[in-house]
């Protein structure tokens, strides 16, 4: 399965991309993808329901989050629960060892996107 890992919807306040645009850009440019992450700035957006654009354009749309560190911008996959109770989304100034560990305890993965 190819994925493409980071994107941002209107969800995020620096973004202005519908899901549903994401969607017709790859199948209108035949791009070689099954699907895209959802990784929303500084929240993950729980609420959100997008099978029905899974169906109606065959891609798989995952959701997951990126938050803010004293080391930089970190994508989180699997995003739980437990996760979003581990610490608060919104902050810029969270401290890289809490993520990571925090990440770890709840079955999730932490990938720093953008160091520094």
């Amino acid at each position: 399965m190819i994925l493409d890992l980071h994107n941002h919807s209107i969800k995020s306040d620096d973004a202005r991309a519908r899901v549903d645009n994401y969607c017709r850009c790859i199948r209108s440019r035949e791009l070689r993808l099954d699907g895209f992450v959802l990784t929303e700035h500084r929240q993950f957006d729980a609420e959100s329901d997008y099978r029905s654009l899974e169906d109606d354009f065959g891609l798989r749309i995952l959701k997951g989050a990126e938050v803010e560190t004293d080391y930089g911008h970190v994508l989180l996959f699997g995003v739980n629960e437990d996760l979003v109770a581990s610490f608060d989304f919104a902050r810029v100034d969270l401290p890289i060892e809490t993520v990571l560990r925090s990440s770890e305890r709840c079955g999730a993965v932490a990938v720093p996107c953008h160091p520094g």
